[in-house]
């Protein structure tokens, strides 16, 4: 019987971590598979574990090893209930659903560039020569500190007709902090964007893409719209500017919303801090679009048009 409780007591506490890890991976969203690794990667050892031990040292007469492996299939099975449900369930209410955009409207070819965790003295200005040089518009979701550091990268893109949004004031998970600590990264963002450019930014996109519910609705209280992204170019990683417009071009439709970096965030050190590529690739991002028969506009160009 000891054998039982054991192996038991290792099955509940699996579906624990199972639940504890994907529910919370489905509302930071990013860390989704890097959490649920961590977390129960250990337990689902130790339950095979349990189980082989239980093979080998059960009496004849003890309960069969069909009981414990049954409980390993209905630990998982609920624990991706849960994820799926937490993941579907978050900020998919319809009146949420209009407060946060990943993609435009579908009826015209148009779609957006969007660069992150900028600006950089590094490599900011290369892709305003590029943008420039092809007449693409495009949307700067800036960093609260970076923004203060150069506010005159900010004041050129405004002047070259690009849309400038906040990015938090520090490339930190939003989710993981307290109301006030979320409203000070907001506001402080929000405030530097404005202060640099002269004009008020109205878009909002948190780091990582990671929200939940609360800040839906601080964004909303704020008169900030959240825009997500429909296509991630993956130049955080890739290094190869052939490899990112392989990755983007095939997978653009109309209202598509393009997501790049002209920065690496600060909290988050993954990838590289190389944005050569990201140069690189988009003068070929920009003409197979083209050849397509797409056209960039901004984030509010693109929302202006949804009506």
């Amino acid at each position: 019987m000891g054998h039982v409780v054991l192996t038991t007591l290792l099955f509940l506490w699996l579906t624990a971590a199972c639940l504890t890890a994907l529910s919370f991976a489905a509302r930071v969203r990013v860390f989704a598979v890097s959490r649920a690794i961590v977390v129960c990667v250990p337990g689902c050892l130790l339950a095979t574990g349990a189980l082989a031990w239980y093979a080998n040292q059960r009496p004849e007469n003890e309960t069969p090893l069909l009981l414990p492996a049954s409980l390993v299939v209905l630990s998982s099975a609920v624990a991706v209930l849960a994820c799926r449900c937490a993941y579907r369930s978050e900020g998919r209410e319809p009146r949420m659903r209009r407060l946060i955009h990943r993609r435009g409207a579908v009826g015209d070819p148009l779609i957006a560039l969007t660069f992150d965790d900028g600006p950089s003295r590094e490599w900011t200005p290369a892709i305003l020569d590029t943008l420039q040089l092809h007449d693409v518009a495009a949307t700067f979701f800036v960093v609260g500190e970076q923004a203060r550091k150069h506010p005159d990268l900010l004041l050129r893109a405004a002047a070259q007709g690009h849309c400038i949004g906040s990015h938090a004031d520090r490339h930190t998970n939003l989710t993981l902090l307290t109301t006030d600590g979320v409203l000070q990264q907001v506001d402080a963002a929000t405030k530097a964007a404005t202060s640099a450019t002269g004009r008020a930014t109205r878009l909002f996109r948190p780091p990582y893409g990671s929200y939940d519910r609360r800040l839906i609705e601080l964004l909303d209280r704020r008169g900030l719209t959240m825009v997500l992204w429909s296509v991630d170019a993956m130049d955080w990683w890739l290094r190869d500017a052939d490899r990112i417009a392989r990755r983007v071009t095939p997978r653009l439709f109309p209202g598509c919303i393009i997501l790049l970096h002209d920065a690496r965030g600060d909290r988050l050190r993954v990838g590289s801090s190389d944005r050569a590529a990201t140069v690189e690739a988009l003068p070929q991002l920009i003409a197979g679009a083209r050849a397509r028969g797409y056209r960039f506009v901004t984030i509010k160009e693109m929302l202006s048009a949804e009506g």
